[in-house]
């Protein structure tokens, strides 16, 4: 075994043991399955999400403008239906009771079809993706707030200031880098702990997040093109959200490594956990800003590698191949700037 697999090896074992990181872990994991297990969809929408699910599902399949005729001439019957009123003088208490039912009913039924021929619309506009209808509010809404996993950035947060800083908050420093395993080596092993963990931990978070939700809601059909999503109209990438899916799920374990280099070069610049995890949340958080503000920026952001498949909204092809090459290369200058800062800081 080499030397800096043998350092690998051991900051591995003294961050998981010694440190306690695998208590971290086992929480972060915890979390990741507490969320998966009570997050529910929003159920407040201005209309009934089951009529919906049906009208989804009787006009499902690609774009037509047969289909889109139909829609329209289905939402001005609900429409006549829910406008229609009798002389109530002329109606007993039970025939008003169901009169005024079917009116309610005819009144559910325009709103759910105002969203269906609102979503057809967005159909239209991309039809050269030739994009279906589907039920998706459920897979939109995962899509939206559950892109980017917290738990795995939250553990991560935790653990690489412990392996950064570990060493010097415990006296072991000046007693370990003179040794003949030597200070790059050690650091090195350090920051190639810290790329394994955090990808492990982001692959981990993912399948448990992903496992636990495709139980719990109705994603409905993946395997349409991803312009049949709500929002994903302006998408260019030819692809079905299954595998847009999968694309997006391996650029965001990438993206962990980047992360995780980003905080271990602010953890030996600053030398202080709590100042050095603010930094890192503000300069991710400032990725998020300037990737929404600014439209040529989110191939360079690192939220946008991080926050999965809703990063496919604004992204085309070519831009995906952009935002893998810039991930890649800055988690090679961060490896290689976080090498120079602990060597210079020693």
């Amino acid at each position: 075994m080499s030397r800096t697999a043998a350092a690998y090896q051991y900051e591995m074992k003294k961050l998981l043991f010694a440190r306690k990181g695998w208590l971290i872990l086992l929480c972060t994991v915890l979390l990741q399955i507490g969320i998966a297990c009570f997050a529910k969809p929003y159920q407040y929408y201005s209309f009934d999400t089951q009529l919906y699910k049906e009208y989804a599902e009787l006009y499902a399949g690609p774009y037509s403008k047969e289909t889109e005729r139909i829609i329209h001439a289905s939402l001005i019957v609900s429409e006549r239906l829910g406008e229609y009123k009798m002389e109530y003088e002329e109606l007993s208490s039970e025939e008003m009771r169901e009169q005024n039912q079917k009116m309610m009913l005819a009144n559910l039924k325009t709103a759910a079809l105002n969203e269906i021929q609102n979503k057809y619309a967005q159909l239209s506009a991309c039809k050269e993706y030739a994009p279906e209808m589907t039920y998706d509010i459920e897979a939109t809404e995962y899509f939206q707030k559950f892109g980017m996993n917290w738990a795995a950035l939250i553990g991560m947060a935790l653990l690489l200031p412990l392996l950064m800083l570990g060493d010097a908050n415990c006296g072991m420093e000046q007693i370990l880098f003179p040794t003949i395993t030597g200070q790059k080596r050690i650091t090195l092993a350090k920051l190639l702990t810290a790329c394994s963990v955090s990808a492990a931990l982001m692959l981990l978070c993912t399948v448990l997040q992903w496992g636990i939700f495709s139980v719990r809601w109705d994603f409905g059909t993946l395997a349409v093109p991803v312009q049949s999503l709500t929002g994903f109209g302006s998408c260019t990438i030819k692809s079905s959200i299954s595998g847009c899916m999968i694309l997006f799920g391996i650029i965001r374990i990438l993206a962990a490594p980047a992360a995780a280099l980003l905080l271990c070069l602010l953890s030996v610049l600053i030398r202080k956990e709590p100042a050095a995890i603010t930094a890192w949340a503000v300069l991710i958080g400032c990725s998020a800003i300037l990737a929404s503000k600014i439209s040529v920026f989110p191939v360079f952001s690192l939220y946008s590698a991080l926050s999965g498949l809703s990063a496919a909204k604004t992204l085309s092809g070519v831009d995906t191949g952009f935002l893998i090459f810039f991930l890649l290369l800055k988690t090679g200058l961060l490896l290689c700037g976080t090498c120079a800062a602990a060597e210079k800081k020693k």
